[in-house]
């Protein structure tokens, strides 16, 4: 069966590592020019130096200059912290495993990046020693008929 590329229930699953950003720096993938993207989950590590600064972190959708879609942490992460935040739909709650606190953070049904849209975690009060690590984003991703 011949599917047209505009049939969204032609798609796969996808799961791409971002590569680690220099310390001291947050991070951003953009999504391929001819292909669409439905996020499904987004999670990585987050480990604080031991400058004493509160830190604010957030998952933004970012369009051309402008932010259409960003979702925060419900807590403040301090000095020395490591934290592993998570988004995925439907989620809103925290668990404490093995001394790492895992955050889950509920994302809006049905966000779908286009081509050339942007995915980045952004960070207020990010220390020059802070480290983001082990960054992972699944979701359901598909030829883009407008851009083929």
């Amino acid at each position: 069966m011949i599917h047209h590329p505009s049939d969204r229930s032609v798609w796969n699953l996808h799961n791409f590592m971002v590569p680690n950003p220099a310390a001291g720096a947050a991070w951003t993938t953009t999504i391929d020019n001819r292909t669409q993207f439905e996020l499904c989950s987004c999670g990585f590590q987050f480990t604080a130096d031991a400058n004493v600064a509160d830190r604010i972190l957030r998952l933004v959708v970012i369009s051309g200059i402008y932010e259409v879609c960003a979702v925060g942490m419900d807590v403040v992460v301090a000095a020395n912290a490591v934290r592993r935040p998570f988004w995925m739909k439907g989620l809103g709650q925290y668990q404490r495993v093995y001394n790492y606190i895992y955050y889950s953070m509920p994302w809006p049904e049905d966000v779908i990046l286009n081509g050339g849209m942007r995915l980045a975690c952004e960070v207020d009060g990010i220390q020059a020693g802070d480290q983001i690590t082990n960054i992972s984003v699944m979701g359901k991703r598909w030829l883009d008929p407008v851009n083929l």
